[in-house]
């Protein structure tokens, strides 16, 4: 069905509805782990319909019409500061000083309608067509994404179960506007980690 072990090329036949549709509906219930700038809350998904992101499209480069709102959480602390250390590279560098204004927050949820895609065989695709060890095939894994995003939303999951980018477990995209009235998002902590240390002059760091 794809073409080699680095490239993102899905079978002509493949269908990101039915492929999502093949997928287990769980209730789920526990805590998840978000990190977000510390002048926000936890549970604001505002700045999604902004920027678009792995599994969903923002304003920045669609429609209005064409995006829907996601929070993107992870199910451990250790899979959320990968996250977060992936987040802030830039040019195959680790801004660290961009450190000093995140905040890791964790939530209880309490939601009844949840995909669980955590085993993306049985949606026809592998973990590298999600995530492609050569950089230039980003952006139609990002494509891919979306996509499998776009069905879950349009299906009508209030989440998504998938596996991390940093291989690490496995994240929750919660999409707000699929919430039911009895489902529950409740924050129970934060913390604004100590995880930048300027050097000192004399010392190496």
């Amino acid at each position: 069905m794809m073409a080699s072990s680095s490239s993102v090329e899905i079978s002509s036949g493949w269908d990101s509805l039915r492929a999502v549709g093949a997928c287990p509906s769980i209730k789920w219930h526990g805590d998840a782990w978000r990190h977000h700038a510390a002048s926000r809350q936890a549970t604001s998904s505002l700045g999604s319909l902004m920027y678009s992101g792995r599994y969903h499209r923002g304003k920045d480069q669609f429609d209005p019409s064409e995006c829907w709102e996601a929070l993107y959480l992870s199910l451990g602390r250790d899979i959320v500061l990968g996250e977060l250390i992936r987040h802030l590279g830039m040019d195959g560098k680790i801004a660290v000083h961009n450190l000093r204004s995140r905040r890791i927050s964790r939530l209880r949820l309490d939601l009844s309608n949840v995909i669980d895609c955590s085993d993306v065989v049985r949606m026809g695709i592998r973990m590298i067509d999600l995530f492609p060890e050569d950089e230039a095939l980003e952006d139609a894994a990002y494509d891919l994404g979306q996509d499998i995003g776009s069905a879950a939303f349009i299906l009508g999951y209030e989440a998504m179960l998938i596996p991390s980018a940093t291989r690490l477990g496995t994240n929750l995209i919660v999409f707000p506007a699929n919430l039911r009235p009895d489902s529950h998002i409740q924050i129970i902590d934060s913390v604004d980690p100590a995880l930048y240390v300027p050097a000192r002059h004399g010392t190496a760091e």
